[in-house]
């Protein structure tokens, strides 16, 4: 069942950045996202969908898609030496190596346009904060490359669900380099038409830095004592003396959206069919030719380099009277067998005596 309100979830969620859903446990979390997402595969064709779930319950109560397992002991993190100071101190950073093969499934499940689920089976929080910051860097340079080939007019859009959003969004539990540089990347992803669903149990969470990048925030029922400091500003603001409803234990399975301060009552949502497993290693089926007017480019004859002032010069040495047809010489070849006569023609069948005429 789609909401009218999911349309306005996805245009902000794609045109301005992402959302973020706060709530407490059997809030009802997993089934706003759930239906949204739903909404979004159904509706809106021309946008990837990428769902990343390191607990794993997607695979079993959401539609039918295909999904790809991240295995345990599939990544491996080491330390490298890039400097050394002058009282022996040593400088490292961490290499996050993944497994190639699961690499390479991954960037193929990431071009092509049908929705992709990642049930990521990492133990570390680091390692599925590093896996899902590797799916948004990929995602981001190729939209970055298209945007720079199709002059700022991107056809394709991206909408990421982020189940566990502690695991990326919070400085503690990934590397600070990559940390900065998803955080950079963050605050472009609306010029780049990606969006980004996720959610916390808490709005502490998620770093300052990204809550400010956000676009809006969907407020499920939440602890008493969460309702301190800027999530207390910001429900006052917006709801004013009804700003209490949310620590209420009735509030559950409904949301209070900042943007445009409605609050949502969502149905059950309800699966149609089950998820299916794309095995590891597999391979994409070849592409169709495509059509006329999508070979536009092959179309276009290529220009003819014009030679240089040394070759014109060196030609018109060779040849002053212009280049020779090499039609010409096909027809003009002299007959070796008429120029020898009938006695020398007979030993041709010897290899060893015909040399001896050339």
């Amino acid at each position: 069942m789609s909401l009218p309100i999911f349309e306005r979830l996805y245009s902000d969620i794609v045109e301005n950045g992402g959302i973020h859903a706060i709530g407490t446990k059997q809030t009802g979390k997993s089934n706003l996202k759930k239906s949204l997402t739903a909404h979004v595969i159904n509706n809106h064709p021309e946008t990837k969908t990428i769902i990343i779930d390191p607990e794993g319950s997607w695979e079993f109560s959401f539609s039918k898609i295909r999904f790809y397992r991240i295995p345990k002991k599939s990544m491996k993190i080491t330390e490298e030496q890039i400097g050394q100071r002058l009282n022996g101190q040593v400088f490292t950073r961490k290499v996050y190596r993944l497994d190639e093969t699961i690499k390479s499934d991954a960037l193929k499940l990431l071009k092509d346009k049908e929705p992709v689920l990642f049930i990521v089976e990492l133990d570390d929080p680091e390692e599925i904060g590093y896996f899902s910051a590797f799916v948004i860097e990929t995602i981001y340079d190729m939209q970055r490359i298209k945007r720079k080939y199709w002059k700022g007019n991107l056809k394709t859009s991206y909408f990421i669900v982020l189940e566990e959003a502690e695991n990326i969004f919070d400085s503690s539990s990934l590397d600070k380099t990559i940390f900065n540089k998803l955080r950079k990347k963050y605050a472009e992803m609306a010029n780049l038409k990606i969006g980004i669903l996720s959610s916390s149990q808490r709005l502490t969470e998620v770093s300052k830095k990204f809550r400010a990048k956000m676009a809006g925030y969907l407020i499920g029922h939440i602890l008493e004592d969460d309702f301190i400091g800027i999530l207390q500003r910001m429900l006052k603001l917006k709801l004013g003396k009804k700003a209490q409803i949310v620590t209420e234990p009735s509030f559950r399975h409904s949301f209070f959206y900042t943007a445009t301060n409605q609050i949502i009552k969502l149905p059950e949502f309800k699966a149609e069919r089950k998820p299916y497993l794309i095995q590891r290693g597999f391979s994409m089926p070849k592409q169709e030719p495509q059509a006329e007017n999508e070979t536009w480019r092959q179309s276009i004859p290529k220009p003819k380099k014009k030679p240089s002032l040394w070759q014109w010069f060196k030609n018109w040495i060779l040849f002053p009277m212009g280049p020779i047809n090499p039609k010409y010489l096909e027809n003009n070849q002299p007959n070796h067998e008429e120029a020898l006569g009938e006695e020398h023609t007979l030993l041709a069948d010897d290899e060893d005596e015909w040399e001896m005429f050339f």
